[in-house]
């Protein structure tokens, strides 16, 4: 969710000789473009990369592709930025039929003020 503040985390494991896979990480890459080393953090274990939240704030929303590349092979993946959701600042409730009753009833009042201080004065 796009400025959300948090990291975005990878894992990466070989189905084969898994124990190499960090050795042979190269470097990531969004939509083509390599992601600058300050941006990630990367680690043992398989491969555990995680963008951090400064730089996911930076993506637009829409369909991104997460390329991690190895000195072997290159592995993409998909993701998606959703736009934040904005808090309800109120009540859902549509106010406009409420609104009308309320004039409907303040016009009635004038209308029968008026017309019975009409009648006093024809008396």
């Amino acid at each position: 969710t796009a400025n959300a503040g948090e990291t975005y985390d990878i894992q990466v494991k070989r189905s084969y000789k898994d124990e190499t896979t960090f050795s042979l990480f190269k470097e990531l890459k969004m939509d083509g473009a390599v992601i600058d080393p300050k941006n990630y953090t990367a680690k043992a274990g398989s491969l555990d990369a995680s963008l951090s939240a400064e730089y996911m704030e930076s993506l637009l929303e829409g369909e991104h592709v997460l390329s991690v590349v190895f000195n072997d092979a290159t592995v993409d993946t998909k993701i998606t930025v959703k736009a934040a959701e904005t808090p309800s600042t109120g009540d859902p409730n549509n106010a406009m039929p409420w609104i009308m009753l309320m004039m409907s009833a303040l016009l009635g009042s004038i209308a029968v003020i008026f017309f019975s201080k009409e009648k006093e004065w024809t008396k």
